[in-house]
């Protein structure tokens, strides 16, 4: 059955958007496999993505951020606004030649503090099981991959940590199966 392996799963119906929308999100009978789904979806399209962030530039960017934390999105099974927003800033970044370990390395004093201060909003407010939890985590899913680039790239720098092959060997069978 094709939605053993495309939508079988449902939850976050319980979330809304800005407007007051009910959320549905999908997975596959392997949940945490959704994200994978939805990549390879985006991937499909990147053709669509390269023209929309060459066009529009910063200002789709900031079009398509609003519609991430806003969760004011279609509800599309593949298309969620999650891979959409984070393929499209690795393109945005991509495209126009910006390091990401030079951007976080710039903006460091900002992303750490505002990692910590959303950190702590997330944890006061329930994470995404208020309401308010629910519209301070998008902001704080942002700022802990920004926060997450500029850990890595200290550990690697500053005390030359290599990754263990063990663990990179196995990274994918720990990802696909931490439900």
């Amino acid at each position: 059955n094709w939605h053993v392996v495309w939508d079988c799963n449902e939850w976050g119906t319980d979330r809304v958007n800005w407007l007051g929308g009910s959320l549905r999100t999908t997975g596959p009978f392997d949940t945490p496999l959704w994200f994978l789904r939805d990549l390879m979806v985006v991937s499909a399209l990147s053709p669509l993505v390269y023209c929309f962030i060459r066009r529009t530039r910063i200002y789709g960017m900031a079009l398509l951020s609003l519609a991430y934390i806003s969760r004011i999105w279609p509800v599309a099974t593949g298309f969620s606004v999650t891979a959409v927003f984070f393929f499209s800033l690795g393109a945005y970044f991509a495209i126009n030649g910006i390091n990401v370990i030079h951007f976080v390395q710039r903006t460091k004093y900002v992303v750490i503090v505002s990692f910590l201060a959303l950190l702590a909003a997330c944890i006061a407010y329930n994470g995404e099981h208020t309401v308010i939890g629910q519209n301070i985590y998008p902001f704080f899913a942002i700022a802990t991959v920004f926060v997450s680039f500029y850990a890595a790239s200290v550990f690697v720098t500053r005390w030359n940590m290599k990754a263990n092959k063990f663990l990179v060997s196995s990274c994918f069978f720990v990802y696909a199966f931490h439900d």
